[in-house]
């Protein structure tokens, strides 16, 4: 679909839709390029409990990346436990959930002993801590440190630079036009 073909009035309202569009995502993703700034100038930021929704969302979607893969390669062919766990608890703490012990071996996607394994080296490792229930002494919930923490933020802050970098003009203009004004004038 060409801008020619709507026509000089529909076309400017298409222009400013992708402008108010572009605008709204600037705004939206200012702190992730803010954070990627500090990340590239050697300090890492600190966010106490508390991420970027942009950045849990790009957790999010590595983790669903990493899941979709399995369903065309054997799990432990590509499977790197300890990273989904982190990238889980990330999320997981970005919604203010609390992650027990089983289901961080569940979102490793590795056997269960074999993901104990792993959640006991991060915790060797100073990358989670394990953290007993309040409420009922069967559960353990293990959350990410501080320390882990910042560097995860600052890992994801530099693969959003990394992508917005690497973006075309073309798919933030798809997804700015408005479909219902495209179909008011007969394109789908």
């Amino acid at each position: 679909m060409k801008l020619e073909q709507l026509g000089t009035a529909a076309s400017l309202r298409v222009i400013g839709q992708i402008l108010t569009k572009i605008a709204d995502r600037v705004a939206t993703e200012q702190e992730g390029i803010q954070l990627s700034a500090f990340v590239d100038s050697g300090f890492a930021p600190s966010l106490g409990h508390q991420c970027s929704p942009l950045l849990a969302s790009l957790a999010n979607a590595e983790y669903q990346q990493r899941r979709d893969r399995e369903k065309f390669f054997e799990a432990d062919l590509l499977g790197e436990p300890a990273w989904d766990i982190l990238l889980d608890l990330f999320v997981q703490e970005a919604r203010d959930k609390k992650t027990s012990v089983t289901s961080a071996c569940i979102a490793s996607g590795a056997a269960p002993t074999t993901a104990l394994r792993y959640i006991e080296m991060l915790v060797q490792k100073g990358l989670v801590e394990k953290v007993p229930s309040t409420t009922d002494s069967r559960v353990t919930f293990v959350r990410l440190t501080s320390a882990s923490r910042k560097t995860m933020t600052a890992y994801l802050a530099r693969q959003l630079a990394h992508s917005e970098n690497s973006e075309k003009v073309d798919d933030v203009i798809e997804e700015a036009i408005d479909p219902t004004l495209l179909s008011a004038f007969g394109f789908e």
